[in-house]
């Protein structure tokens, strides 16, 4: 009963975000998901699943309830992770309401517990991955918990999807040739192959859904568009196709048409209402010109090394790019997720108005959780670093949060790797490392040597 009753209180805390702004925090694409979901459709450039989460948790009924689940979920996610980091269960309690306080007030953990958006997952993934693979006993409650959470993470974005995935096939690759050298690695290859069997679960879930609701039993059908905007965002794909549009293989793409006039945002060429994407075919039938371009462009060993390039330049980039509320702007009128909610949670639209957001009150407050989070993000790699150099005993708290800095590090270049960078891809999870050092701090190693 104390332990619901402390996860009740840090979801609560986790909800102060959404609860200063009088409404759900929203995105424009917070509109998309809400149609997928209430409507049963598969969008191109998007899973359904988080809009099911939000048909689902909402009840139909109020946006807030959907808010409150969010951070429900990662109360408790807190909880179990934190269980594994502190070294002494001494006050656990306190130290745990204590550590979600920090977080609140000085991160941008409330503002995504608090967005409807899919963000709020990208660091349960984390969690759910260090749960299995450094925790030190694994409960069958705990276990089966975790891997719904797991799952339902995965399968609300594509690029968590890529980050299970990442992390499945470079541990995997990390244990064959510890194996191969005959040493012993420090996680278990059982542990391995349960979040590489979680993986391949989302995968499988996310075709079964695609499927369920439009008879598609394929993971994205606009994967390539976000593949062409990310080659058109490094300027690789103009000088590609002024250089090859007269070769006999592209001579019949519609894009060798538009070489001259193509968008110099990525951005542009996807939302465009009248866009280089749209005159070439749309989200969906253009997958099959842009493969053909992408494979002959990449089959060419300098095309391939400048995309290498662009992707690591675009990844170091996105490392940086970790300011608090990113897209949290004012959406008045018709403009969207504005006409979404008042379709389909009518007697919350007013209240939706009325929000800090709208009113543009947010900015002097997020600048101010933005400063806080990159003061104590810099320290804390900082503290991170002379913790790793000097610690003796690689214990799991020390294994968790190297995990946690691979996760971040990996986010970044992942993210940057198929799109651009983008300041909301990168400060979701950049929380987590803070996490860790508030944990050090609170254990008392003063010296930070365990």
């Amino acid at each position: 009963m104390q332990e619901t009753g402390l996860i009740l209180l840090a979801a609560v805390l986790l909800c102060s975000a959404a609860l200063y702004n009088n409404f759900p925090l929203v995105y424009p694409d917070t509109g998309a998901y809400i149609v997928s979901g209430f409507k049963g459709i598969v969008l191109p450039d998007r899973p359904i699943m988080y809009g099911l989460f939000i048909r689902h948790s909402s009840m139909s009924f109020s946006l807030w309830f959907t808010i409150f689940m969010q951070s429900i979920i990662t109360a408790i996610m807190l909880f179990i992770v934190l269980k594994e980091l502190f070294s002494s269960p001494r006050n656990f309690y306190f130290k745990y309401i204590l550590v979600v306080l920090l977080l609140t007030a000085f991160t941008g953990i409330a503002w995504y517990s608090g967005q409807l958006m899919p963000d709020v997952f990208t660091p349960l993934l984390a969690i759910c991955i260090a749960y299995f693979f450094f925790a030190k006993k694994l409960t069958v409650p705990g276990s089966l918990f975790v891997s719904l959470v797991f799952i339902l993470s995965a399968s609300t974005h594509y690029s968590h999807f890529l980050l299970s995935l990442l992390v499945s096939f470079i541990f995997l690759l990390l244990a064959i040739i510890y194996r191969i050298r005959k040493k012993e690695f420090y996680i278990k290859y059982k542990r391995i192959a349960a979040v590489t069997g979680l993986s391949l679960l989302s995968w499988l879930y996310i075709l079964t859904i695609n499927y369920t609701y439009d008879d598609d039993f394929r993971l994205s059908k606009g994967s390539h568009a976000f593949l062409m905007s990310h080659f058109i965002e490094t300027g690789v794909m103009h000088e590609y196709l002024k250089e090859h549009c007269d070769d006999p293989e592209l001579k019949d793409c519609k894009m060798c048409f538009y070489k001259d006039s193509l968008e110099m945002c990525s951005g542009n060429f996807l939302w465009g209402y009248n866009s280089t994407l749209y005159k070439t075919g749309g989200w969906v039938n253009t997958r099959d010109e842009y493969n053909r371009i992408f494979l002959k462009m990449n089959s060419n060993p300098g095309y391939l090394i400048k995309n290498m390039y662009s992707s690591m330049r675009f990844g170091m980039s996105q490392l940086f790019m970790n300011r608090v509320g990113n897209g949290l702007g004012a959406y008045p009128g018709e403009q969207p997720p504005g006409p979404t909610i008042r379709e389909f949670f009518l007697w919350e639209h007013n209240s939706y108005l009325l929000a800090a957001q709208n009113l543009n009150h947010l900015p002097p407050v997020v600048d101010t959780i933005s400063d806080c989070q990159n003061i104590l993000l810099i320290g804390s790699v900082i503290m991170l670093l002379y913790y790793f150099m000097y610690a003796k005993n690689k214990n799991v708290q020390y294994r968790i949060g190297a995990f946690f800095l691979f996760f971040v590090i990996l986010n970044a270049f992942a993210t940057a790797g198929i799109n651009i960078p983008h300041e909301r891809l990168q400060c979701r999870v950049v929380w987590l490392v803070i996490m860790f050092c508030i944990v050090l701090s609170i254990d008392k190693r003063h010296a930070i040597i365990s």
